[in-house]
């Protein structure tokens, strides 16, 4: 440096000096063409990096001070500085004592009469404690409070951009996985809010790290997670073999014996992939096409998983078109009630079970095993279920007022999200009342799996409506599991036969044996059984001779409207 050019940059810190030390912020001068160094601090700059002036002249602002932003933030300051701009920015600066100071920051560069950069005058405030605030709300808007993982926003907006950034020189490809556990609700409404959050911290825990392929984990819905699988094969047809082996151990580890499974949730989970590739244009496509799987593998059964396909998409397309004319059959009252006739030893009718039908105007006729899935699933099922209850109650007000008809009972099949909604007894009281049906004349049709999880509460509501004259009946006996453990502890009054066994005798003796077990069970206590699903004289002629109560099948008659059976 020239003895001119020095005297000239020490007469411009004094006159900086005059000013900044009357500036209520801390401020530097640093001399440019000496790469940057520190010539002049005020004393608030000094206070504010716990540094004394003697420790700060001379050093680089680097040395202790960054530039926020992305990588090439540092050099838009200097270009800034070298065009003679203003920047302004954010510098995240090392205090002595190791904690990190924010400031917001104003660098302005000097020239010279030749138009050199003879120093730049930098200004700082501190942005600390607004920082803290927007790390604090970053954290609520991108982070789970139970698990402590990432959720879905922070998944999108940090979490993908982040590590396709890091992938994007290496020959591989990724996979975004979606879990979803299965019992989650059940589980929760069991055994309280308390431990379901502790199984959700369980399940975290152990997707974290559970493989070194699994780059990061995040809760992405109230019982689902999403695992972002790296160092894939990069021929797609690998990659997803690779995810699926790599799916099966997971199995195992969220499967593993502990107190995950002792709350009894993490046995059965659905998960779908897919695959990251060049197609994919933004991070939550990847999800939806992973969560569209997942929701196939759970239509599918659950505890399976599935690989996201191009037709699993049309699939779930049309599953939404059919859902949204489903709403507008409910509104436009396309639904309609059909009835098959229950029969008894003679038989004699006895009484009918309901049977819900949908007459698409132009899909024409849609059967239950089409829709009543979909409306379980979105909640649709509450106000179908109200209807078809309401619908019952009023035909059972009808056989009342006359003599010959007054004995028929009607049954009234019930979904487990139906019978589990804590307002079921009231609605279905309010019905009977408002119906002026005998509640005596009211089956309610309930499935053993509605009974796995909370048995206590579910009898406690079954009593409560037996004691008003709603008798029950357990629909598709002997296809649940450990049916005899809490049988004898449910408030039902009827067992049904599922046709699957029923179909096959005379040429299954195994089926025939499970029949005349469950007759045997039934007499023992106490229970009537109804055997589903009789097309012939001979399966008719078996059960009547080995003690079955009531009949229904073909046999006797088909569903149909009232009028027409």
């Amino acid at each position: 440096m020239t003895e001119a050019r020095s005297d000239a940059l020490a007469r411009a810190e004094r006159r900086v000096a005059e000013v900044t030390g009357a500036i209520d912020a801390p401020a530097i001068v640093a001399e440019w063409n000496t790469d940057g160094r520190i010539r002049s601090v005020n004393d608030r700059f000094c206070v504010a990096t716990q540094y004394s002036r003697e420790e700060l002249i001379g050093r680089h602002f680097e040395e202790f001070a960054m530039v926020a932003g992305t990588g090439d933030a540092g050099q838009n300051l200097a270009e800034a500085i070298r065009s003679g701009v203003t920047w302004h920015g954010e510098v995240q600066l090392t205090v002595r004592d190791g904690s990190i100071f924010w400031a917001g920051a104003t660098v302005v560069a000097v020239r010279d009469f030749d138009g050199e950069v003879e120093y730049c005058i930098g200004l700082w405030s501190d942005i600390t404690e607004l920082k803290r605030a927007e790390a604090a709300a970053h954290r609520l808007a991108c982070f789970d409070p139970v698990t402590g993982l990432p959720n879905r926003q922070g998944l999108i907006d940090d979490v993908l951009p982040h590590l396709a950034a890091e992938s994007a020189t290496r020959d591989a490809s990724e996979a975004l996985v979606v879990i979803g556990l299965d019992n989650f609700r059940e589980i929760n409404d069991a055994l309280g809010y308390e431990q379901g959050d502790e199984l959700l911290r369980q399940v975290s825990q152990r997707l974290t790290t559970a493989h070194p392929d699994i780059a990061a984990v995040a809760r992405t819905g109230e019982h689902e997670f999403c695992l972002v699988l790296n160092e894939l094969s990069a021929e797609p047809a690998l990659a997803e073999a690779e995810a699926e082996v790599l799916m099966r151990m997971i199995r195992r580890v969220l499967t593993r014996a502990d107190n995950v499974s002792e709350l009894g949730a993490t046995s059965e989970f659905s998960a779908g992939i897919a695959l990251c590739g060049a197609e994919v244009e933004a991070p939550h496509l990847a999800l939806e096409r992973a969560e569209i799987a997942m929701h196939r593998a759970k239509d599918h059964g659950m505890n399976q998983t599935r690989v996201f396909l191009p037709e699993i998409h049309s699939e779930m397309v049309a599953r939404l078109e059919l859902l949204a004319d489903l709403r507008q059959a409910v509104r436009r009252d396309e639904l309609q009630l059909f009835f098959q006739p229950i029969v008894d030893d003679t038989a004699f009718v006895s009484g009918y079970e309901c049977l819900v039908r949908w007459f698409h105007p132009t899909r024409g006729l849609v059967m239950p095993d089409q829709f009543i899935p979909i409306a379980d699933q979105t909640g649709l099922i509450h106000v179908i279920g109200d209807w078809v209850m309401r619908r019952a109650c009023e035909q059972i007000a009808v056989w009342g007022t006359d003599p010959a008809l007054a004995h028929l009972s009607l049954s009234v099949n019930v979904s487990a999200r139906q019978f589990k909604d804590p307002n079921f007894a009231n609605r279905v009281f309010s019905i009977v009342r408002q119906t002026g049906a005998d509640p005596h004349r009211l089956r309610i049709e309930l499935t053993e799996s509605m009974f796995h999880v909370d048995l206590e509460e579910s009898v406690q509501r079954i009593d409560g409506l037996r004691r008003a004259g709603i008798r029950f009946a357990l629909d598709d006996f002997g296809t649940g599991y450990s049916s005899l453990a809490y049988l004898s502890r449910l408030p039902v009054q009827q067992l049904k036969i599922d046709r699957s066994f029923v179909g096959r005798i005379g040429e299954e003796p195994g089926d025939a044996a499970i029949v005349l077990m469950i007759l045997g069970l039934a007499r023992t206590l106490g229970l009537q059984t109804v055997a589903e699903g009789i097309e012939t004289e001979a399966q008719f002629d078996f059960l009547r001779e080995h003690g079955c109560s009531s009949f229904q099948g073909y046999y006797f008659g088909r569903p149909a409207p009232l009028q027409a059976t």
